[in-house]
């Protein structure tokens, strides 16, 4: 007899890649398609938000309702999933665990009218370290912006190339590097980075307990002789 699908219309799933990389994306399964004998596929509807909701990478990505297919492997259940999240995040709090015991007292001064960085110094991403993720980059050029004593930062960056003049042919356009520009506020150094990621770890690591022992732990049954109650001065 050919098996049938593991999880049916309307239930919430979790993605098992997501999950791997410490993070819970919970889906509910739109339709359901045989692949082949006892191979299924689920469909996953994306809507669009409403306008009011919307960020702007909605708008440039999410102009139409989109789906999404996964294989049954590609999903789990909400415990297994915080399992896999448990166990990336501790192995990450691990890892910095260990950075910051090496990473000495990299913490630059602050110099009234000086910069805090140099000219091919590696800098972190704030926004980044502070939701538990490294960001590097070299800084390649600075600059003090217009009426103002906060120093702008140009930084290298490993993305795509992108034609300089896109009108002409692909074999006679330049490319070029994506220019990244950063303000100081927005960036630290290593030591300052690294602080930032063990706290985002912690919160996430606490949240992903929180969850386990609220959807996963099997309450215990009563012992012999219980009366389901709990008295435990022992008085009457």
């Amino acid at each position: 007899m050919a098996q049938g699908p593991r999880y049916r219309i309307g239930d919430v799933v979790h993605s098992v890649e997501s999950a791997a990389l410490g993070e819970l994306d919970a889906y509910k399964i739109g339709s359901i398609h045989q692949k082949s004998p006892g191979v299924w596929v689920y469909q996953i509807y994306i809507e669009k938000r409403s306008p009011d909701q919307q960020t702007v990478e909605d708008r440039i990505d999410l102009r139409t309702t989109w789906d999404l297919f996964y294989e049954e492997s590609e999903l789990t259940d909400v415990c297994s999933a915080v399992n896999l999240a448990i166990n990336n995040i501790q192995a990450r709090i691990n890892r910095t665990t260990n950075q910051l015991q090496n990473c000495g007292t990299d913490i630059p001064a602050i110099v009234p009218n000086n910069p805090r960085f140099d000219l091919t110094e590696t800098v972190y991403v704030k926004a980044s370290a502070d939701i538990g993720f490294i960001e590097t980059h070299t800084v390649i050029e600075i600059h003090r912006a217009p009426d103002t004593a906060e120093y702008i930062y140009r930084l290298d960056t490993d993305g795509a190339r992108i034609p300089t003049n896109p009108l002409r042919s692909v074999s006679a356009a330049k490319w070029e590097w994506p220019v990244l520009y950063f303000r100081e506020r927005e960036l630290v150094s290593q030591c300052e980075a690294l602080n930032m990621i063990m706290a985002a770890l912690e919160r996430k690591i606490s949240r992903l307990l929180a969850i386990k022992l609220v959807l996963c732990t099997v309450p215990t049954p009563p012992g012999p002789g219980s009366s389901g109650g709990s008295n435990p001065s022992g008085s009457h």
